[in-house]
């Protein structure tokens, strides 16, 4: 038998406190989950302290999982020390990516505003 759970949709800036991502979370604390399919490491988590505590709960429970983009399987049952690495890694660049847009998209709203755009 099959169980399935489908997390459809996380983002914005607190993308771990979504309803989906808690009924996801405790589908695999239940074991009913033991692999997880995402789109990429900056659709999960917005800085490093969120992502580690994303990585932690799929550590805790053997949850493997795959990101697309980055074409990165992490798997705990295995062990393997780069794997975490590489992770870690791209979790570093998500938060830098978010941080970059943010500081992009406020100097915009600035130049607009300077120019007589109303916001």
């Amino acid at each position: 038998m099959t169980n399935e759970s489908m997390l459809t949709y996380i983002r914005g800036q607190a993308p771990l406190d979504g309803e989906e991502y808690n009924r996801l979370r405790d589908d695999i604390k239940k074991e009913n989950i033991h692999s997880v399919i995402t789109t990429s490491v900056s659709r999960v988590a917005r800085s490093i302290r969120d992502f580690s505590d994303f990585v932690h709960v799929y550590e805790e429970n053997e949850t493997a999982l795959y990101f697309i983009r980055e074409s990165i399987k992490y798997d705990p049952r295995t062990n393997y020390p780069y794997q975490r690495a590489m992770l870690q890694m791209l979790g570093v660049f998500a938060e830098l990516e978010a941080k970059i847009t943010q500081q992009r998209t406020k100097e915009s709203i600035r130049q607009m505003r300077a120019n007589g755009y109303k916001w």
